[in-house]
């Protein structure tokens, strides 16, 4: 490098932040473009100095690391609409998988888009629901291999106050008692209050 190319006015007072010199090329940058995606004009961040190819991200600096899957998505996937702000709770963009799943059917049941409660990122399955402490109602037996639909048909929280421990209005045990904290026991059937 020609030393006038940084000191065409001589050596008192030059700049030595990135944008001084390489502003132009910041602005022209299309794969990403840095202008769009709000990046910082701090190029040492993902630059070297030998060449600008070699840029790299540690995205583990984020409050984002990239595990599992999230590590082989293209850039681009996530920040469509930018790098600044891009949101990193799980329906932001996996709300058409949620909406998308039947067995069991998310929506219905009134899952949490918090894909975490049951799932990793190394991939959807298998999946970590924990039906017994989820629901106080152990699939012991042969519950252990029904699918999901065949005792939900209308959805996994029908009464979403089983899951708090509250009696839905209309059940109560055969004996008169209330349910048990934790979920529908065994012995509930309807009853006129």
């Amino acid at each position: 490098m020609n030393c006038n190319q940084c000191h065409a006015t001589g050596y008192a007072n030059t700049p030595n932040t990135c944008e001084a010199c390489h502003l132009t090329d910041y602005n022209a940058a299309t794969d990403p473009n840095h202008v769009a995606a709000g990046f910082p004009t701090d190029c040492a961040m993902c630059h070297d100095e030998g060449s600008w190819g070699n840029a790299t991200f540690d995205h583990n600096t984020t409050s984002f690391p990239l595990t599992g899957m999230h590590a082989s998505v293209n850039c681009i996937e996530c920040h469509a609409a930018g790098y600044t702000n891009t949101p990193t709770n799980c329906h932001a963009c996996h709300l058409t998988d949620y909406h998308g799943t039947v067995e069991p059917n998310h929506a219905q049941a009134n899952l949490s888009t918090d894909c975490t409660q049951c799932h990793t990122a190394d991939g959807w399955t298998p999946s970590s629901f924990d039906h017994t402490a989820a629901t106080g109602f152990a699939l012991n037996g042969s519950h252990q291999n029904v699918n999901c639909n065949q005792c939900h048909s209308c959805g996994l929280c029908q009464h979403a106050e089983h899951l708090r421990g509250l009696p839905p209005d209309g059940l109560q045990r055969d004996d008169g008692s209330e349910p048990r904290s934790g979920g529908l026991p065994h012995g509930l059937r309807d009853v006129p209050r």
